[in-house]
């Protein structure tokens, strides 16, 4: 589904049981890709010796984010299948705890990076540890959005496959199964050429983003405003997903959507020393990007 326009803000309150199930499987794929990058960058930076003089605090949050990483594909897991049998109370209190210690480990993780000695910025193996920060933050930010998801689940306590079947006369067994199975779409040919379309415009509209990134970097330094340190790091973490190989649309819409929402505000409080210009040129940029956004 659409997320919310600022990290953790997406509104479930009228999404269907498929609906949360297709985000509940996303989750976990992503959660297991994460994982296995942190295994796979960790274990690069021992051979080559480098991940001794990483700072200590950061690896301890590494640590903790992979525990918390593998904590959330079970409990999700447990949820799904919840989903396919009976809905409880104790399902929506995993989520709601994945929800607060996604925010615990986005904070912390972010904290000990800020912290971070001795950065050895265009070092080869540096960047390897500053992607296990980019990709620890954007983990754990994507995971916010478990609270909204806890708080629609409620409604469905109690409720079995058998009630949801004979109440919507749909079969279903049809979409509510094991792992992956909400994604896993029968396509016609049709279907299959508009996904194509859609992969070979994705290049041109990144393209298209990082243009105003750069842009929105530029009002920032016009800005006098407090919150532009929290904007900033939206857009950098916005443009270390765009700049992944396969960048997953989810979170390009988080931290895109929460950029959006803090220029608007920004501009609302005329937070610009040339507030007047700002004006007249801001907001055109604001829906080009909100534009391209819609189209991931």
């Amino acid at each position: 589904m659409v997320r919310g326009l600022t990290i953790g803000s997406t509104n479930y309150s009228s999404q269907s049981l498929q609906d949360m199930l297709v985000d509940l499987e996303n989750w976990i794929l992503s959660l297991k890709d994460s994982d296995e990058l942190f295994e796979s960058t960790i274990k690069e930076l021992e051979k080559s010796g480098y991940w001794s003089s990483v700072d200590y605090d950061f690896k301890a949050s590494c640590y903790d984010l992979r525990r918390y990483f593998n904590t959330a594909v079970n409990d999700l897991q447990e949820v799904i299948n919840g989903i396919n049998s009976e809905i409880k109370e104790y399902h929506i209190k995993l989520l709601k705890n994945l929800g607060i210690n996604a925010r615990e480990q986005h904070t912390h993780h972010r904290k000990v990076w800020k912290e971070y000695q001795n950065q050895e910025y265009g070092d080869t193996n540096f960047r390897k540890v500053e992607k296990l920060y980019a990709e620890g933050s954007d983990m754990a930010g994507d995971m916010l959005d478990l609270n909204n998801l806890a708080l629609r689940l409620e409604h469905f306590v109690g409720m079995s496959k058998q009630d949801s079947n004979s109440k919507s006369g749909i079969n279903v067994n049809n979409h509510f199964h094991s792992t992956v199975t909400g994604i896993q779409q029968n396509y016609d040919s049709h279907d299959i050429q508009q996904t194509l379309n859609l992969e070979s415009n994705k290049s041109k509209e990144i393209e298209e983003m990082k243009i105003i990134i750069n842009q929105f970097k530029g009002f920032l330094e016009q800005s006098t405003s407090d919150e532009k340190e929290e904007i900033a790091e939206n857009l950098s973490d916005l443009e270390g997903t765009i700049e992944k190989e396969e960048p997953k649309k989810n979170r390009i819409k988080s931290f895109g959507n929460a950029v959006s929402t803090g220029m608007k505000n920004m501009l609302t409080m005329k937070s610009f020393n040339n507030a007047d210009e700002v004006a007249t040129k801001l907001p055109k940029i604001i829906d080009n990007f909100n534009n391209i956004l819609d189209k991931f």
